[in-house]
């Protein structure tokens, strides 16, 4: 896989991530995609270690490496997650009517779930292995940077 595969990869949607079938136990990037508008970047699995460059990782304990955090940005949980409170802040906030606010601020209506169901309705990602967590956060920061021909991400450039 190469860098190219971040934007021309086979996209996989959310609302679908079972079909994906991300492997476990990865260090890797990706990117994330409403339609053509290129949204985020992010890596996962940056403990993960290999012997060599196409064994799965052996952990002592269960790791989930990118499939756990494309994973979390799927649930739409808001608590430790920078990707979902950019997801409620510029997309699910804006479109909130007064009605939606009222019901949030008495617990009829959950920020959580209008983001995971935003997330599910409208983004999908492409996904590559990398051999590190080092190598993963140098692509991570190349892309950040505008490395794609799609430009910089919309939710977090680098300055």
């Amino acid at each position: 896989m190469s860098i190219s595969d971040l934007e021309t990869g086979q996209l996989h949607t959310f609302a679908d991530f079972a079909a994906a079938a991300v492997p476990k136990n990865i260090a890797g990037v990706y990117t994330i995609w409403q339609g053509d508008r290129f949204v985020y970047v992010g890596i996962g699995g940056t403990r993960i270690r290999y012997t060599e460059p196409d064994d799965e990782a052996q952990p002592s304990r269960p790791v989930e490496g990118l499939h756990g955090r494309l994973k979390q940005h799927r649930n739409g949980d808001r608590s430790g997650d920078k990707f979902c409170i950019y997801v409620c802040d510029r997309f699910v906030l804006p479109s909130l009517t007064p009605d939606e606010i009222e019901r949030l601020g008495t617990g009829d209506l959950s920020l959580d779930k209008l983001t995971r169901d935003w997330i599910h309705a409208h983004l999908a990602f492409r996904y590559i292995r990398t051999h590190s967590g080092d190598e993963a956060r140098k692509i991570e920061n190349e892309v950040k940077a505008g490395a794609l021909t799609a430009g910089k991400p919309f939710l977090n450039p680098s300055p």
